[in-house]
Formats: C-alpha cells, structure tokens, sequence
C-alpha cells in the first residue's frame, strides 16, 4: 500500500498543475507501490493522446516534483476522437 504522505503529495501536486477551469481532464488516479520502492502512478484522461500533449507533459512533471523515489507515469488516454 502506497504511504497516505505520498498519495497526498501526488493528489495535491496534480491539482496545482492541473487547469482551474474547463473540462474534466483527469478522470481517475491509481497510486501503487512498484519492486524496490518505486512508486508507478496511473492518470486517466478524457483527452485524446494528440490533444493531451501538454498534458502529459504537466503531469509527468507534477508527478517529478510530488515523489521523491523511482517512479513511473502511465497515461491512459481516451480512444475517443
């Protein structure tokens, strides 16, 4: 189970990088512990992978900033459009 810090600081870091108004752009977050300590955080998006760009760039590094272990980001992109 991944620390309540850790969650925490990964939601919060999210929420600052994320846009304040317009559309839902993150619609789930799966937080897991990974071999070794790493940290694999899962971000779903109603965006499509060409809209998402800066998007995904924005997460990647709010996810950086947030965790302070090996991490991966994984973006699940909407197949939509």
């Amino acid at each position: 189970m991944v620390a309540a810090a850790t969650t925490r600081r990964v939601l919060e870091a999210l929420a600052q990088a994320l846009p304040e108004d317009g559309e839902d752009l993150v619609t789930r977050v799966d937080i897991r512990n990974g071999w070794a300590g790493a940290v694999h955080v899962r971000v779903h998006s109603l965006l499509s992978r060409a809209a998402g760009e800066e998007l995904g760039e924005r997460v990647r590094r709010a996810v950086a900033d947030a965790v302070s272990s090996r991490h991966t980001v994984e973006i699940v992109w909407s197949s939509a459009g």
